[in-house]
This record gives structure tokens, sequence and C-alpha cells, in this order.
């Protein structure tokens, strides 16, 4: 049974989620959990793949785009919006706007959402489909992000 966890962030915007998901990644490649993070298209995949190299001057995070050409990658971090990952992840962060028909791959779905009103329609929405297929689910209520970005 997969566990989902609700980050809700207090700042609003998409580049503030985008900085707390290369947090989670930060952390989740510490632990070595190998993560596959679920875009909404190419050029969101591409602009996050650019934000993993530069987020923060002193971090390294090494990471592979999935590619149309289904490429198989050896990352532990691996970023699409296609498809799901051509090896096994534990670990999906969604930052699509919906729900990946391959989730119940996962072990663990990591779920961010800001302090916005479309969020707000959309986490109570992912919550309702998660209970609803048994998934244990946990919220974790953010004060403030733990780096400014840099």
């Amino acid at each position: 049974m997969s566990r989902v966890d609700f980050y809700f962030i207090p700042q609003s915007g998409s580049q503030a989620r985008l900085l707390f998901a290369c947090r989670l990644l930060e952390k989740a490649y510490q632990q070595e959990q190998p993560v596959y993070v679920h875009l909404e298209n190419a050029e969101k995949a591409h602009f996050f793949d650019q934000l993993l190299w530069t987020y923060r001057d002193d971090s390294f995070l090494p990471h592979q785009l999935i590619s149309d050409e289904k490429m198989v990658f050896s990352s532990p971090l691996q970023l699409g919006y296609s498809e799901q990952p051509q090896t096994p992840a534990s670990i999906l962060l969604n930052l699509h706007t919906e729900i990946p028909a391959f989730h119940h791959h996962f072990q663990r779905i990591l779920e961010i959402m800001s302090n916005e009103a479309q969020f707000k329609i959309q986490a109570e929405k992912f919550r309702i489909f998660y209970q609803e297929k048994g998934y244990t689910i946990h919220s974790h209520q953010i004060q403030a992000l733990p780096f400014n970005g840099k």
C-alpha cells in the first residue's frame, strides 16, 4: 500500500513549489532513495532539469531527463512527463496537475501544494482520490522554505 505525503508550502507560485521539490529531491538523494519526478510536459521538464543544476551553489543532484527516445537511464533521480520511468524508483514526486495512471507502481508519492486557491482545490481532489484507493495519507504544513533557492 502506497503512502502519500502532501506538503503544503506557505509561498505561492510555481517557482516556490519547484524550489521545495529540489529540497525534497536533495533529501531523497542523501537517503539513497530513487525518485521519479512527473511533470506536465517537455517544456516544464526541461525547465526543472535546468533548475536542478542551478538551484543551489553548494549542491549536486545527479539526475536525468527521460526523453521521447525511451532511453534507459540509471540516475537515482529521473524527470519525465509522458510515461512511467524506465528504471525502478520507489518515490514518485508528482508536479503534474493530474495523478499519473502509473502512480500505483510507487511505494511513496509526494505532492507539493502552495497556498493558492487552485492548489487547495487540487489537493482536495487528490486527497479524495488517494483515500478512495486506500493509501495512507500524511499532511505536512511547511512554515517556511528551508532555503531561498541559492
